[in-house]
């Protein structure tokens, strides 16, 4: 027992000694602590392996293949670009696991590219790896000094170092590690430091894959085949999307499969439907503005031609681009690479066509805080661009129907032109017919798009949706006072009406159309 004012005597292992009896100790300030030891995670830092990791063998398999090696007297580097929710990260991680067999240490570098708040800076970004070998290291202002530091550190080392999320090369540049080391990195935009082959590019998760990631992460959900497809295309085979929509049916006990994709159905609402109460980092729309705010910030010309593009709702050449742009097609190019570059654009690269994803599209007339909106506004400039996107589809309409009619090869160049932009055709149709009575423009396309491709459109649309076209074509060349069109497009619809089986209503719409050639002497028109 101690008695008051007695002393203790510290023997073991970090014990603290005290003076006097315990009620009343007090810590002797010239007790010393081991300093604790590095814990046992500093050098392998990759997070658990996700356990319903679904596809990406050929993805992971060219990862691992890169890295799997000794460079000698150079590092190893590998880099994975895509979109915001694409998987990179996950995909890097994933490698990483299977190259523990030769980086004995596994330093994760959370770089902020896109994100809440500024990248991390790479004097910040190589304190951590510094610290992770020595927790002492006092801060460092000089950047120099710190580069100096972090090569040392590393040297020697076989270290993965996995620089996640990267703003862009200038970022990455000092963070490189020395030879017999490994540098893994993430990015959206374009990231290729010296010595850096070019970057895997990862698409969108295969149909089947992205079918078979809902199936595992919601096992107890019920629905058809048909469903699940459909849900996967909601989703627009973005894991980020797969992956909270299949949470969300596992957790929740009221909602069906079925009431799921009625809740997704509307393409407007859909990324803002996709997230996890509680966890940021699953909030699709979220995650998806990152790069869309730092294209703001960076280059907002670049951006309000972005927006531009958001109105076309299927896949498009440079052309249509330039048509948009009001700009020569080859000085479409660059902003086009540019955006592709920053993973805003899908690209195919057989048909060499672009397109924005489902779930982007809809952020786009957000894209701009009131106050930093470039002239003339985001109103005005979707309704200019609407304009033209019509315009020039309807000109692609033109040129598919010419091929048709040059000889027997031209009539499957002709349908192959037209089905390329079919979605588009429709959309430009769509819009103008919806518009036609106070839009200039949209009368315009109106009135002349049937007759730009009556050839093709007789044969691709089925003869109830071409009655419509030609019903508000008719109406449209009459206000215009193109009398010979609108009589052109009245004896279609007689055509149509009569393919339909419906005569009596065919009979009518051609003596319509006599009755019009006549009044302006049209005889070739009267004669048919």
């Amino acid at each position: 027992m101690t008695l008051p004012g007695d002393q203790t005597t510290a023997s073991a292992p970090g014990a603290v000694a005290i003076n006097g009896d315990a009620p009343n100790a007090v810590i002797n300030p010239t007790i010393h602590l081991p300093a604790p030891p590095v814990p046992p995670t500093a050098f392998q830092q990759l997070p658990g392996d996700l356990p319903e990791f679904v596809g990406r063998d050929a993805e992971l398999a060219t990862l691992t293949a890169a890295l799997d090696k000794d460079g000698g007297a150079t590092v190893v580097i590998a880099a994975v670009q895509g979109m915001g929710g694409v998987g990179k990260t996950t995909l890097a991680q994933h490698a990483a696991q299977r190259l523990t067999h030769r980086y004995d240490r596994q330093i994760v570098v959370d770089l902020n590219g896109h994100g809440v708040g500024a990248p991390t800076a790479p004097l910040d970004a190589m304190m951590h790896v510094i610290r992770a070998f020595h927790p002492e290291t006092p801060a460092l202002t000089d950047p120099a000094q710190a580069r100096a530091i972090y090569r040392a550190t590393l040297s020697g080392k076989k270290a993965l170092i996995l620089l996640d999320n990267a703003a862009d090369t200038d970022q990455i540049r000092d963070l490189i590690p020395p030879p017999h080391c490994g540098a893994l990195i993430t990015a959206r935009t374009l990231v290729q430091p010296p010595g850096c082959p070019r970057p895997l590019t990862l698409g969108l998760l295969p149909l089947a894959d992205s079918v078979a990631l809902l199936r595992t992460l919601a096992p107890d959900a019920t629905g058809t085949e048909d469903q699940w497809t459909r849900l996967a295309e909601l989703c627009g085979r973005l894991p980020l999307a797969l992956r909270v929509a299949g949470a969300t049916l596992a957790a929740a006990i009221d909602l069906t499969l079925s009431d799921y994709l009625t809740e997704l159905a509307d393409e407007g609402t859909r990324p803002h439907r996709l997230f996890l109460d509680g966890d940021s980092g699953s909030n699709v729309a979220a995650i998806l503005r990152h790069s869309l705010h730092r294209l703001t910030k960076q280059d907002p010309a670049l951006a309000a031609r972005w927006q531009s593009l958001s109105i076309i709702p299927a896949d498009f050449d440079r052309a249509a681009a330039a048509a948009l742009w009001k700009v020569p097609d080859a000085d479409a190019a660059r902003p086009l690479s540019t955006l592709l570059n920053r993973s805003l654009l899908l690209h195919d690269a057989p048909t060499r066509r672009y397109r924005l994803h489902d779930l982007m599209r809809p952020l786009a007339r957000d894209l701009f805080a009131p106050a930093e909106d470039p002239e003339p506004g985001t109103p005005a400039r979707l309704a200019t661009a609407q304009g033209r996107f019509a315009l020039h589809f309807m000109a692609v309409l033109e040129a598919a129907n010419e091929l048709y009619k040059r000889d027997q090869d031209g009539v499957a160049a002709g349908l192959a032109r037209y089905d390329a932009d079919a979605r588009n055709i429709a959309a430009a149709a769509a819009w103008a017919i919806a518009h036609a009575e106070h839009n200039p423009t949209a009368q315009r396309v109106a009135a002349e798009l049937p007759d730009a491709g009556v050839y093709v459109l007789d044969l691709r649309l089925h003869q109830r949706e071409w009655s419509v076209w030609l019903t508000v074509a008719a109406a449209a060349a009459r206000q215009m006072g193109n009398l010979r069109l609108a009589a052109n497009h009245l004896g279609n619809l007689g055509l149509a009406h009569a393919a339909l089986g419906e005569t009596r209503r065919a009979i009518e719409f051609h003596q319509q159309a006599l009755v019009i050639s006549r009044e302006v002497g049209d005889r070739r028109g009267e004669g048919q």
